[in-house]
């Protein structure tokens, strides 16, 4: 498996808003083993969706979790693709994954 390297420029806030049915099928996915964390702890799948202009990406470190909530996802705010970075504001670290979602 490989590894996605981004800049992440972060910054602390509140969870997304109107974001329920994320979350609902981000722990369909997880019971169906399409997300999760390898023994070693390496997490993997991720899900993402298109709102107000961005994207709302699973954070970081969020696929060990059996039952995600809102406060599992982040806002993807901007990015510079020349720069590799990606900007977030939210409860979590975007995923690694929002270097490579679609806008």
């Amino acid at each position: 498996g490989g590894c996605i390297k981004c800049r992440l420029r972060w910054s602390r806030d509140g969870p997304p808003s109107r974001i329920r049915e994320l979350v609902y099928w981000r722990n369909r996915l997880f019971r169906a083993g399409l997300i999760g964390a390898c023994p070693s702890g390496t997490g993997y799948g991720n899900i993402s969706v298109r709102s107000n202009g961005g994207f709302v990406i699973s954070g970081s470190a969020t696929g060990m979790h059996a039952v995600a909530t809102a406060a599992d996802f982040t806002r993807v705010t901007g990015y510079a693709i020349k720069a590799n970075t990606v900007h977030c504001r939210g409860p979590v670290k975007a995923s690694a994954a929002a270097a490579t979602s679609p806008t």
